[in-house]
């Protein structure tokens, strides 16, 4: 991946992160995913809080958030669904809304293989 991406470390209590002494709630953002609900926050900056279980309440902590900078958050967390896909098929049709600049080799448990570059590449022409 392209160096895009910011990490932050979070402080979270009871559904709130801290910024300079006072705490603020979390957004939070529900999607369906294989049946289930997973449920993401962020903090008001747009800090994705990274954790692994997506189907289950965030627990007091600190954890690891990033923030990737796009034009449009709904593709960010576009994003943040790729390792939750079932098939190749299925990633790829994430990753052509997404504004990560990023190559992806991609394998499902039924023995597919798909590769796909997203965004910009740039071309040098020899002479």
């Amino acid at each position: 991946m392209m160096d895009m991406a910011d990490y932050f470390l979070e402080k979270v209590v009871d559904h709130k992160y801290e910024r300079d002494g006072k705490f603020f709630p979390l957004k939070v953002r529900k999607y369906l995913v294989a049946g289930k609900e997973a449920v993401f926050y962020e903090t008001e900056e747009g800090h994705i809080i990274e954790r692994y279980e997506i189907d289950k309440p965030i627990e007091d902590g600190v954890y690891l958030a990033c923030r990737v900078p796009d034009t449009n958050d709904e593709l960010t967390f576009r994003q943040a669904l790729l390792p939750f896909s079932k098939s190749v098929e299925e990633a790829q049709k994430l990753l052509p809304q997404s504004s990560l600049g990023s190559n992806y080799l991609l394998a499902d448990t039924k023995g597919n293989i798909g590769y796909q570059q997203n965004w910009f590449c740039t071309t040098e022409t020899q002479q």
